[in-house]
């Protein structure tokens, strides 16, 4: 099973291929699991308890990461893509900060891809290594982990 932009591929048990009949409708139906949700909301809920400063440090930020011009992308994906691409780039650049950097979208269209090099570079990186960077990824289930 894989989703990307609009297409959608699925994998069916073989049962289903034994019984099929070509050009038979079948229809499909994808259903949104609520936990994940309910999960998300929880966690911005206990984040209104946190003191504001924890989620939104006082500027200026002490030890800013250099600033890196460009970089030399590891995927072709995000090396064709100019979004991913600039995504990546203020990551890097630390446009943000102190800022949590969010990356959301529909489902295919590149964010894992974009999280991973940024995370790559970031760790590849002699400049941010040198600025003692440390990278965390976190992610709401064991599968996307």
């Amino acid at each position: 099973t894989y989703v990307h932009r609009e297409v959608v591929g699925l994998s069916l048990h073989p049962s289903f291929h034994a019984s099929y009949k070509p050009g038979t409708r079948v229809e499909v139906e994808f259903v949104f699991p609520r936990t994940p949700m309910r999960i998300f909301h929880t966690g911005i809920h206990a984040s209104s308890q946190l003191p504001p400063a924890l989620l939104y440090p006082a500027l200026p930020i002490p030890q800013m990461p250099p600033r890196i011009p460009d970089f030399a992308p590891r995927s072709a994906q995000v090396s064709s893509n100019p979004q991913q691409r600039r995504a990546v780039l203020a990551i890097l650049q630390g446009t943000s900060r102190p800022v949590p950097y969010l990356l959301f979208g529909p489902p295919g269209t590149g964010k894992t891809t974009t999280l991973v090099e940024a995370a790559a570079q970031c760790v590849l990186s002699p400049e941010l290594a040198q600025a003692g960077l440390h990278v965390l990824l976190c992610a709401p289930t064991n599968a996307a982990a």
